[in-house]
């Protein structure tokens, strides 16, 4: 009786929280707590919201799905120096525990293996969700070396299991319109 109790209370919460989430996201697709941020992951094969960047001209060039995921792609090598290939593209958003009308937004992606993930601060403005120019990637084992965004920074988490694994962090910075 007690978790038939429990199962409904946090049903309860969560319907709550989907309530405060922006209307661009209506497709939740998980929920977790990281630190003192609880996440919320949305996957980009739901209709998105709009995502744009600033050209040289300080122009708003609004972005496709296959825009953000060659963005996601630019440069990006695995452990060996291969190509990278993005399979899955998500947008996350962390709310502050203490301040929960304080939200982040992050773009991230990952690889079929889950070696290499990457990822991208996005804004929300009254135009869409503008696209940051800076890029985060996280490489080296399946499990753990998670990609994380808080504010402006990013981190990486430990490999679990494997203790040779090792994980390393990699930022870059792009000129607007540059490419």
């Amino acid at each position: 009786m007690k978790r038939y109790f429990s199962f409904f209370g946090i049903l309860f919460m969560f319907s709550l929280m989907l309530g405060t989430l922006p209307k661009e996201f209506e497709s939740v697709l998980s929920k977790s707590s990281v630190g003192d941020f609880d996440l919320a992951y949305f996957n980009m094969d739901a209709d998105i919201p709009k995502m744009y960047r600033i050209d040289k001209g300080g122009n708003v060039v609004y972005l496709s799905k296959q825009d953000i995921k060659r963005i996601l792609e630019r440069d990006l090598f695995d452990e060996k120096n291969n190509k990278v290939d993005i399979v899955n593209v998500e947008v996350i958003v962390y709310f502050d525990k203490d301040d929960f009308n304080k939200e982040y937004y992050m773009l991230r992606g990952n690889n079929k293996d889950n070696t290499v993930k990457v990822g991208m601060v996005i804004t929300k403005t009254k135009e869409g969700f503008l696209i940051s120019n800076k890029k985060c990637t996280c490489k080296g084992c399946p499990n753990g070396c998670n990609l994380r965004h808080f504010g402006d920074d990013c981190s990486c988490s430990a490999c679990f299991g494997d203790s040779s694994a090792g994980c390393t962090k990699s930022e870059e910075m792009e000129v607007p319109g540059d490419r």
